[in-house]
């Protein structure tokens, strides 16, 4: 293997390592995002008129997480 190919590997490695870095820190926002969401839903009651808005606001969550993150190309 020649100097060209080992700093190629080098640096698609890094990039693999960087995107999955990434990956977690979004996992994670997101899950503390949906967790605290299911915490005001629980304070509030899940039938109470307030949580509708939480409710929608863990669908945008979702939907942002679905289009962003599940169907890169």
């Amino acid at each position: 293997m020649d100097e060209e190919e080992r700093q190629f590997i080098e640096s698609l490695t890094l990039r693999i390592w960087k995107a999955r870095a990434e990956g977690a820190i979004i996992g994670a926002a997101f899950v503390l995002g949906i967790g605290f969401l299911l915490y005001l839903v629980a304070d509030a009651g899940p039938l109470n008129p307030m949580s509708v808005f939480l409710y929608s606001a863990m669908l945008v969550m979702v939907y942002l997480m679905w289009q962003r993150v599940f169907r890169k190309p």
